[in-house]
This record gives structure tokens, C-alpha cells and sequence, in this order.
């Protein structure tokens, strides 16, 4: 080999030696997995549907839990939540977020085996994850702001048009820099009948989540999935927002229901109109925030059979 071939092959060799140094250095999205479900544990010696929704949490590498009530049955007792809940989602207990249900309020003495007033089981279990009673605080994660209210609207102070109302308009308000946002609670506002046709006290706080441009909201209570178009108050779609949006700018906020933890599921007695995707199936709804660019999303359902369904991409006001 003559001496200008030499300098050519050493030249190539150089070249590509640079383009893997610059493939190995080159930025990946690094995906943040979260889990979510409501409706979980059944009593010990129930059915063990939540330990199999649990191992998902872990299949699915999640770093972020988010509760949407329910958690325990039949009413949220400590000894059921330590004996049972703990066994399965308590795993998770040091990143999980949780949210109360209307079944951790319960304290009819012909269902509950130990009554206790104020979900007092739940607050005792959930510990430095949830303020006292009535636990409804946000909360920062990955840069997205995200929200956490008590639905059970009977149980909190001046119902949710009260001072949980008041305290949600001063969060979001001060949250405005975050530029994605979700909320989550136990009852929906709209959702096909699983067997609950939507919560209509949650039409109080609805304006004000379509207002400060709320990107996502969550809930459990109906046992089965649903994803649900953005809606604004009164189950109006609305998927337009921005400067061409041709009213006030906003859209309406979509709805998840994942009452799919593991108690038990539901048939679908009546279609919401704004439906867009139904699964009768125990599983998670997992989120991964900021992929694959800040600002967006990727979400799914993964059900307890292996399979991912629904899944879809989106992008934050």
C-alpha cells in the first residue's frame, strides 16, 4: 500500500472513529414511567386481582404511583390496608401518591368491620405521602405540576365548591409556569355508566380546570377503563386551544377513568357520548412525561394479560 493509500484509509478510520464518538455522545430521551389505577385491594382473603395490577407497577419500571382512590375495601381500614394493600401496591408505598375514595369514608357498621370517622385508616396508612383530612395538595414531579383532590365531595368542608375550590384556583394560578398539568382524584365528571354515569358536583370545579388550561384529569370509581375526549363544563368537546381557537383560547380537559386496580370490574350500561376508548380489563394506565420531547406525552393502558392498549400521544397546552 503506497503511501497516499495509507493516508486515505487512516483519514476514513478517523472520520468514523468521530461519527460513533458522536452516536455514543448524542442525547436520548430518557423515558419517566407512571402508574396509575384506583378501585385496588379487596379485603384479605378477597381476591388477589391487586397483587397482579401491583406486578405491572413493576414490569413497567414505574418511579411515580398515583392512587385514584378507592384503595382499600370495604372502607379503608388500617388492619385491611396493612393486610392486604400493603402486600401488593404497598411496595410502592415510598412513591406513591395517593388519592382518597368514597370507600375510605365509609363507616357503615353493617360493611365496615372497624368504622372509623374521617378515612381515618387511610390518612394513618398514607402517612407523610397525603396531608390529614381532607387530602386534597399538589404536588412537582419531572417538571410537571400535578394535583390531587378529594371528589368525595360530602366529606370535604364546604363541598367541592368550598375551600377546596378556592385553595384549586390559588394552586393553579401559581402553577402557570409549569407548562404541563395534571389532576386526579376518585370520581370522574363524565364517563360512559360502569355503573356511574359522572359525578355532577365535580361541574363546580370544572371551569376552572378548563380555564388554567389543565392538560389531563384522572379517576377511578368505575371498574373498567375509559378515555373520554376533552370536555368542557356540561360534557361539551372542546379540543381546540391557542390563538386560533376561534372562542376564549382554552379546550376542554380529557378524562382517564382507571378503576382497574383489581377489586372488580364492570359492564358498561351506557355510552358517553365523548367516549373514545373502553376496556373492561384489570390493569394500569401508565404516563410517560416528557417523551419523547418536553412538553409531550405518551400514555397507555396495560392490562394484567400482557397487552397495551390505547395507546396514545399528546402535547401540553
Amino acid at each position: 500500500m503506497d503511501g497516499d493509500r495509507r493516508l486515505a484509509v487512516r483519514a476514513v478510520r478517523a472520520l468514523l472513529g468521530a461519527a460513533l464518538v458522536m452516536v455514543l455522545l448524542a442525547p436520548t430521551a430518557l423515558a419517566v414511567n407512571i402508574g396509575a389505577a384506583g378501585d385496588i385491594a379487596d379485603r384479605p382473603g378477597g381476591n388477589r386481582n391487586h397483587v397482579a395490577t401491583a406486578n405491572l407497577l413493576g414490569a413497567n419500571a414505574v418511579s411515580l404511583v398515583l392512587t385514584l382512590g378507592d384503595n382499600q375495601y370495604p372502607c379503608g381500614e388500617l388492619e385491611f390496608f396493612q393486610n392486604s394493600y400493603h402486600l401488593s401496591w404497598g411496595r410502592y408505598r415510598s412513591i406513591t401518591r395517593p388519592a382518597p375514595g368514597n370507600h375510605e369514608y365509609l363507616n357503615n357498621p353493617d360493611l365496615c368491620v372497624d368504622p372509623q370517622p374521617n378515612a381515618e385508616g387511610y390518612y394513618t396508612y398514607f402517612e407523610g405521602r397525603t396531608p390529614p383530612h381532607p387530602g386534597y395538595y399538589s404536588f412537582d414531579y419531572q417538571g410537571w405540576h400535578f394535583v390531587v383532590l378529594n371528589t368525595t365531595c360530602g366529606a370535604v368542608p364546604g363541598g367541592c365548591g368550598g375551600a377546596m375550590l378556592t385553595w384549586l384556583k390559588a394552586d393553579l394560578a401559581a402553577n402557570r409556569d409549569n407548562r404541563c398539568t395534571v389532576v386526579y382524584g376518585h370520581h370522574p365528571y363524565q364517563s360512559s355508566a360502569f355503573p356511574y354515569y359522572g359525578t355532577p358536583e365535580l361541574k363546580a370545579i370544572w371551569p376552572t380546570l378548563v380555564a388554567e388550561d389543565v392538560d389531563l384529569f384522572l379517576a377511578g370509581h368505575n371498574h373498567g377503563y375509559e378515555r373520554l375526549a376533552p370536555m368542557r363544563t356540561g360534557g361539551v368537546p372542546d379540543s381546540d386551544w391557542g390563538p386560533g381557537d376561534g372562542d376564549d383560547g382554552h379546550a376542554g380537559v380529557p378524562i382517564v377513568v382507571a378503576g382497574t386496580g383489581g377489586r372488580s370490574l364492570y359492564s358498561v350500561t351506557r355510552v358517553h357520548p365523548q367516549s373514545q376508548a373502553r376496556l373492561p380489563s384489570y390493569g394500569i394506565f401508565k404516563l410517560v412525561p416528557n417523551y419523547p420531547a418536553a412538553g409531550q406525552w405518551v400514555q397507555a393502558f396495560k392490562t394484567t394479560s400482557g397487552g397495551t392498549y390505547d395507546r396514545k400521544a399528546f402535547r401540553c397546552h
